[in-house]
């Protein structure tokens, strides 16, 4: 039976985030793979875009070995050998400019507008420089992240503060303990752009299958490419089984895509959809999260000099608790008008 491009994007093969039940890791990985590559060749051969797909299968089939072996040799304790196969994948597509239409070139603040930082349990007043990443001399407070190295300082942001809340595990009880603070963009970024799942681009894919081939050849392009790359968003959209474990196999790949971003001297970061919080796959600003590796140099106070350069952010405003918890969406917008009217400036 073949399938359309608006019910591949749809199913239940490609969805992410994607739970995992399966104890053994990389049997869970091949048979996503092994069923997603199943459904590529169901695709309907009449559609141009769904062509296009199935011509590339050896691409993904490619990506998707890398992808496995990435893992096998970290699991064997050879993270070095993990990453090179991984970097072997991503310069693959990165060299046939597959991955480029997920790349989104020099983003300014009109395009992301504002951006948040949630800091959990404060007791006492906190400085402003407590809303920007780790500093360097404080190596040893950064845990591991999905997309984090532990001891690595990264700036997190969040497109809402629902969101932050959400990644921040804050319970609704305890917002009254926050401290908050809005972000803002000085200057453009490059962003290897992992916000979209695939379901957000279901009706998109089904309409631009109705059009001419080459009707708007960039969408076209972007589509093909996302379903081609799809292994490694997969990969590293995968929602965690033993939370709170000191060691976390759902981390591999994010953690060694950061590390891809960190050495690629054109890219400032990364936006992904979160595993823990995602009410719309249409709504795309607002769940979005955001990951900027804090690359050297350093200042004298211990913070990357390069971020600093790119973001102006508020003081820090402690939660306003304006309807005693009774309506915590109210809170939210309340909130965020407070912060909308605080003066950005640079961390100094």
């Amino acid at each position: 039976m073949t399938m359309n491009i608006r019910d591949f994007f749809n199913s239940p093969v490609m969805a992410l985030p994607r739970d995992r039940t399966d104890p053994d890791y990389e049997h869970f990985l091949r048979l996503m793979f092994k069923n997603y590559l199943a459904t590529v060749d169901a695709l309907d051969v009449n559609c141009h875009i769904c062509q296009r797909i199935q011509i590339r299968k050896g691409a993904i089939q490619q990506l998707v070995r890398w992808i496995c072996g990435s893992v096998r040799h970290y699991l064997e304790g050879l993270p070095a050998k993990a990453y090179k196969q991984l970097e072997h994948g991503i310069d693959y597509v990165s060299h046939s400019q597959t991955i480029d239409s997920q790349v989104t070139l020099s983003v300014g603040n009109d395009a992301i507008r504002s951006l948040y930082r949630m800091i959990p349990n404060v007791t006492n007043p906190i400085d402003k420089n407590r809303l920007f990443h780790c500093p360097f001399n404080d190596r040893h407070k950064v845990k591991r992240h999905r997309y984090g190295i532990p001891g690595f300082p990264c700036l997190y942001l969040g497109g809402s503060l629902e969101v932050c809340q959400r990644e921040s595990r804050v319970e609704d009880k305890d917002l009254p303990s926050v401290a908050v603070g809005e972000f803002e963009l000085r200057s453009p970024v490059k962003l290897l752009n992992f916000g979209y799942r695939p379901s957000g681009l279901a009706m998109i894919a089904g309409g631009s299958s109705l059009r001419p081939k080459g009707a708007n050849s960039d969408l076209e392009k972007m589509l093909i490419d996302y379903a081609i790359c799809w292994p490694l968003l997969a990969a590293a959209s995968i929602i965690v089984m033993h939370d709170r474990a000191p060691f976390v196999h759902e981390y591999i790949i994010p953690q060694m895509i950061l590390q891809w971003i960190m050495l690629n001297k054109d890219c400032d970061g990364i936006r992904f959809f979160s595993t823990r919080w995602n009410p719309d796959p249409l709504v795309i600003r607002e769940t979005a999260n955001y990951v900027f590796p804090a690359k050297p140099p350093p200042n004298a106070a211990c913070f990357s000099q390069p971020l600093i350069n790119k973001f102006a952010f508020t003081d820090v405003l402690m939660w306003r608790t304006t309807t005693a918890g009774v309506n915590l969406t109210q809170e939210r917008t309340d909130n965020v008008a407070i912060l909308h009217g605080m003066p950005k400036a640079p961390l100094r």
